[in-house]
């Protein structure tokens, strides 16, 4: 993504040769998530919390430049994996947008309970928002299983064009009215049937996608579609393969850190 030759920017072609001089600069997206199963363990032989507080602390003194922390953060990602709470606090560490969008590039692809990335990115304001969607992707950052959310999409870029296409796929096999308060240029609308087959090229429509909570509790089970009629998910004899993370909400180390403990009730 953003690719840029010599400061200009560049298009790839298939019968594209790399030249001999000259300066690439790209955004390489890695959208391989990490398995379910993953868990982050240091090399350092303390508790995967235990190392990520030890990080954290080294970058809070005030003398640590953004840069500096920006660094760090780097060569930590390259061995351990983050949880969405340990990246949102990890973005309250800058004040510069280009910094706190930084922080979200290197946890992208290095999130274990990645489907909570949506959480993560309700700290950026939506100038750094903008911008994090023109780092990554605004496909990339979509997920299905978290659709629940306000959209306002240009169906110019092909991007808000994909999404609205899967919002659609979601609201044609999930229960109720789905797409609540729908305007397109500026006017109430009711999306057409013929939508499903062509998103149109042109106009901003926006809404917001809702579920009722049985769909909700289900997506969060078994995934927001059904896979097991796919050749990409399913083998030969039926069994499905893949990470479960596709399907579960929540990876199966985290859930005891997820529970609720009973609070104390004061009884005046």
């Amino acid at each position: 993504r953003n690719s840029r030759l010599d400061g200009a920017p560049f298009r790839f072609r298939a019968d594209w040769k790399v030249p001999r001089s000259g300066i690439l600069e790209v955004d390489f997206v890695q959208i391989i998530k990490p398995n379910a199963k993953d868990c982050p363990r240091p090399k350092t032989g303390c508790t995967p919390e235990q190392a990520f507080f030890q990080m954290l602390s080294s970058l809070e003194p005030p003398e640590v430049t953004p840069q500096e922390r920006i660094s760090a953060l780097r060569r930590y990602s390259n061995t351990a994996l983050f949880t969405c709470q340990q990246l949102a606090s990890l973005i309250c560490l800058f004040d510069q947008a280009e910094m706190r969008v930084e922080v979200c590039v290197i946890g992208y692809s290095r999130t274990i309970d990645w489907h909570c990335f949506k959480n993560v990115i309700l700290a950026l304001v939506p100038r750094e928002l903008k911008m994090l969607h023109n780092r990554i992707g605004y496909i990339n950052i979509f997920d299905d299983i978290m659709a629940v959310n306000f959209y306002e999409l240009n169906l110019e870029r092909s991007e808000d064009r994909f999404v609205m296409q899967e919002l659609l796929h979601l609201a044609s096999i999930e229960p109720g009215n789905n797409m609540m308060d729908c305007t397109y240029q500026g006017i109430d609308f009711t999306v057409p049937a013929g939508w499903l087959k062509d998103v149109p090229k042109t106009g901003v429509i926006s809404f917001y996608y809702c579920r009722e909570q049985q769909v909700i509790e289900k997506i969060f089970t078994t995934g927001s579609w059904d896979k097991s009629c796919s050749p990409f998910h399913t083998r030969e004899d039926g069994t499905e393969f893949g990470p479960s993370s596709w399907s579960n909400f929540t990876v199966d180390w985290l859930r005891p850190y997820c529970e609720q403990k009973p609070q104390a009730v004061a009884v005046v």
